[in-house]
Formats: structure tokens, sequence, C-alpha cells
């Protein structure tokens, strides 16, 4: 096999303190020989699924180089064109330079060629530190992968990582100190986040620690396991922040606040549920946007796209934006709504709470604290005659049915539903005090939609994936005649290979046939069916094109069809 020396010598050093096995070792194996670009660490995260921490800490022992957990405030270097080309060239970054020596920063081994070569560029000493790859991914750049800029750090939670620190050292700083106060420990879970391109904070509380996780591109993962003396006060601030009942714990509350981290505006939209091991929090992150994405920047097919304008032109009736949760079915819905803003249309919105402003709407806040709800707030909002009604969501029967009466009474109503695809979408809007009977003439179609992530255009790259992926992707027969892709990492992603996320749809029109179906009470299977047999196309199909178009991959393919 073609794989570099000293990448075997990292194999053979994990195989032998008994890290990776025969089986896990031999997969690596091969994905280099396949892979020759990826780097051993990658692979071996990646592929063997071996923790950041113990690779790094083998290639630190193996080198014999230090091993240091990066933080932005170490790194000296603020010369961003000096980074790009330390990234580009060597994959490392500078961290300090005093004339005689420059402190190099890997995460991938320290070869002796690139140590030669930065010698002789820099014409000075070389010092390599090992640093975790997600620290590296953190100190890489000044910009995160969505385009935005990195806000800069308050303090290295690394320090208090029960998953990558020796629980006797984090104990002893929490008790001698010094620690930061809850507001900057709280400060730098947002700001982390807001850097990763989180969507969603999670904070999940045990008796002995609270585990940190971020959602990003529709893959949860654990940044941080944080020692049990700083759980209650980090969750306290963010209760106060959001407006919460901090003394009510046995009931889920809901809350939100805005602040500025690093120039750029944010929502913090919370929601907590109270468990036998204490409190959980999730958070949603929103970042303030002036403009608000057409539908033409979702990702969705022209085919799909023509439908959805469809559904947008019918001057009345309901027509439902479904998926779940996290989806980003409200953003598909103002994209909708934004369809529509030159159309002389009087638009108006029912929400709770406002996610964006809307220049063209009247928009109507429900705020939990008000004695006024959804359902009463639609028939009042109903007075003023709207062309065009927005209700945020369909949560209750009570709104449910308020939704259908604005509907029957000659308004287009958009509106989201939580479902898993279009079948149980339709069972959602009649659990949701929709009568059965109405359904056929108030329904215009649904708009299904889940997220997935995109491959880094500037690191994706063509591969043979492994027949049992072929084969569950049900591309077996194609192997020979399309290819498929995949993003090996590149700085412009932050070693992660994925860019951003967008959506897969599947657009079900309730016309002819179809809207037969349902007065029939056909069942959700043949209503789909309907649909299909007048050109209808099933979301698998969506996301099949979207795989072979090299836009995403086989590996979030079979996440979207499975």
């Amino acid at each position: 096999m073609n794989i570099r020396d000293d990448d075997q010598r990292l194999l053979r050093h994990l195989h032998g303190k008994g890290v990776l096995d025969r089986e896990r070792h031999e997969r690596c194996e091969r994905t280099l020989a396949l892979s020759p670009e990826r780097s051993i660490v990658d692979v071996l995260i990646d592929t063997a699924g071996i923790d950041e921490l113990t690779v790094g800490q083998a290639v630190s022992e193996l080198y014999t180089v230090p091993f240091v957990l990066l933080t932005p405030s170490m790194v000296a270097c603020h010369d961003a064109g000096r980074r790009q080309d330390f990234l580009q060239r060597y994959h490392a970054v500078p961290v300090t330079n005093t004339g005689v020596e420059v402190t190099v920063g890997f995460y991938t081994p320290p070869y002796r060629t690139v140590i030669e070569a930065l010698k002789r560029q820099e014409k000075a000493f070389i010092v390599p530190v090992i640093t975790t790859r997600s620290a590296f991914r953190t100190v890489a750049g000044e910009r995160t992968g969505d385009g935005q800029r990195t806000v800069p750090s308050k303090y290295a939670l690394e320090q208090l990582d029960l998953a990558t620190r020796d629980g006797e050292k984090v104990a002893a700083l929490v008790k001698n100190g010094p620690l930061p106060t809850a507001d900057i420990l709280t400060d730098e879970i947002f700001i982390r986040a807001i850097n990763a391109g989180a969507s969603d904070i999670y904070l999940e509380p045990s008796a002995s620690h609270l585990r940190v996780l971020f959602n990003m591109t529709g893959v949860l993962s654990t940044m941080f396991v944080l020692p049990r003396e700083v759980k209650e006060q980090i969750i306290n601030v963010i209760r106060v922040r959001g407006n919460l009942n901090i003394f009510e714990k046995n009931r889920s509350q809901e809350g939100s606040y805005a602040a500025t981290y690093g120039g750029a505006g944010f929502q913090f939209r919370m929601s907590t549920l109270s468990t036998g091991s204490g409190e959980r929090l999730i958070i949603r992150v929103i970042r303030a946007a002036s403009d608000v994405p057409s539908l033409e920047t979702t990702g969705i097919s022209p085919e799909n796209l023509t439908a959805a304008h469809r559904l947008a032109q019918r001057s009345h009736g309901l027509t439902v934006i479904a998926g779940p949760p996290g989806a980003g079915k409200t953003t598909t819905a103002y994209a909708l709504l934004t369809s529509l803003r030159d159309s002389g249309r009087n638009i108006v919105t029912v929400e709770r709470p406002i996610e964006a402003p809307l220049t063209f709407a009247n928009q109507v806040q429900c705020d939990s604290g008000q004695q006024t709800d959804n359902a009463t707030m639609i028939r009042s909002v109903m007075r003023y005659r709207p062309d065009v009604l927005f209700i945020g969501a369909l949560t209750d029967a009570d709104t449910g049915l308020a939704a259908a009466e604005a509907a029957l009474s000659g308004a287009l109503v958009v509106t989201t539903v939580t479902a898993g695809d279009v079948e149980s979408a339709l069972l959602r809007l009649m659990n949701l005090g929709i009568p059965e009977a109405w359904l056929p003439s108030l329904l215009n179609g649904i708009i299904f939609q889940r997220l997935t992530r995109r491959i880094c255009p500037d690191c994706s790259e063509a591969y043979t994936p492994v027949r049992q992926d072929l084969a569950a992707a049900g591309m077996a027969p194609l192997e020979n005649l399309i290819s498929f892709y995949r993003g090996t990492g590149c700085a412009a992603c932050l070693q992660t290979g994925h860019s951003g996320q967008l959506a897969v749809h599947e657009v079900l029109e309730v016309d002819g046939p179809v809207r037969e179906a349902l007065a029939r009470r056909a069942s959700g299977a043949d209503v789909l069916a309907a649909a299909y047999a007048q050109g209808g196309e099933p979301f698998r199909f969506d996301a099949a094109k979207k795989l072979v178009s090299g836009i995403v991959s086989i590996d979030d393919y079979l996440r979207l069809i499975h």
C-alpha cells in the first residue's frame, strides 16, 4: 500500500498501545491507500472512531513534541495572510515568533519535510506543538465555515473539559482557581457555538457534570463536559437572560434574549425540560439578518420551486410547510411570503415569537405571558381581512381549527407543522383540530423538507463508496455509471468537509386525483400514490438528485432516506 512511513508508524504505535484493533487498523490503511491526500489524524478520528485527544497525545508521544490545547488567546500572530499561508502550505498555524524561534501548531504529524520547509521559509528554529483537531480549527482562521468573522474567545473552556483533561487537574482548578465568572463561562459557550456555525446548543446536566453539545450542520456533537460546580451557575445565567422563572424548575419554560457578539447581532431562543438529573436546555442560535432568503437560495429543485410558487399564488386555502424540528420550516415560510411582497396583497403574521422582521407584512407576536392565546389572536386578526395569513406553527387543536376557519373564510393561510414525512403531516393536520371532511376543500398542499449537510466545494473529491453503502442507498447498479463525492476537509470548511446546509424537499399539491383521494378518506399511502401518478416526486428522488449531483455525500443521503 502507498502509505507514508510516518503514518504507518503512528498506526503501529496506536495498535501497540491497544487503542487500535486489527480490524480498524486495516480499515485505516485501506482509507489512506484510497485517499492518500487525507490526513492520518482525520482518518483515525472519522474512520476508526478514536477520540481526538487520544490521537493528539499519541502524535505527541511518537514525535516527542509538546501537546498543548491551543486557544485563540495563545496565538500571537494576527496577520491573516500569514496564517492563511501556513494553513495552505503546511496545514499548520503560527503561534509565536521570537525572531530566533517560531512555535508552530499542528494537529497532524509534524513531518520532517514540513519542519525543514518551515525552517527555510522562516530562517528560524521551528518548535512544533501538537493540539487537538477541534482546538486547531478554533485558532486556525479569522473566519468560520459560513463566512462570518470569528468572535474572540473570552476563556479557554478546554481547561474545564472533563472529556479531554485529567479530572484531578480540573478539580484542582475549580477548588483553587482562578475561575472566570458564570457570565463569562456562559458567553464563551455561546461564542464557541457561533464560531462553529452551530444552529442549536444543548445543555444536558447530570449529577457529576454538564454536557455541552452543538448541533452543527444537522449533526449533534459533544463539545465540552464541564464540572458540576459550574453547572447551576451557567444554567441560572441563561435562565435570567431569557426571562425565565429561576425558582420554577418542575415545568417546561420558553424564553429568548438578544445579544451582540463580535459586532453581530444574535437572538437566542431557549426552552427548558425538567429531568431526574436536572434541567435540560435547548438554545436556538439565530443570527440577525436584514434579508430573508428567497426560495431559490434554499436548495430547492426547479420542479419543486415551480410547485411551491403555484401554491403561493393560490387565492385562499391552507398551505403547510412540514418537517422535523430544526428543519428550517419558518425560513421557507418566510421565503414563500417574500415571493408575494409585490403582489399587492395584505400580509399578516401571527407568531410566537417573531423570528425575523418582514417589512412588507404586519407582524403580530403572541407572548406566553399574554392572556390571549393563538386561536383568539388569529380570529382577531381575521377582522382586518388579511389576504395572506402566516401562522408561526400549528401546535394545538384550537390553533388548528382557527387556521382552518381562516382558510375557509377566503384567506391564504401559510403555516408550519412538525412531521417526519408528508404522510405523517396529513395525519398531524387531522390531530390538530382540522376536521377530516374539511381537508379536501381546504388543503392546497404540503411542502415537506429536511436539512442536510452540503459538501464543501473547495475540497470535494470523487471516490468509490463501500459496497454496503451503495447497496443501502439502492445505488449499486449505478456504481460504474455515476460519480460519488465527499469533502476531504480544508481551511475553508475548517477541515469538516462540509459547508453549510441545504434543504431536501417533497411538494404535495392537492388537486384533481389527490383531492378526490382525500375526499374518499383514502390512506396516506394512497393519497401519495395519486400524487406520484400525476408526476409528483417522492422525497427520496430529490435526495438522490442532490447525491448524484455531488452536492451531498452518500452518508448524508442515507441519513435522509432512513
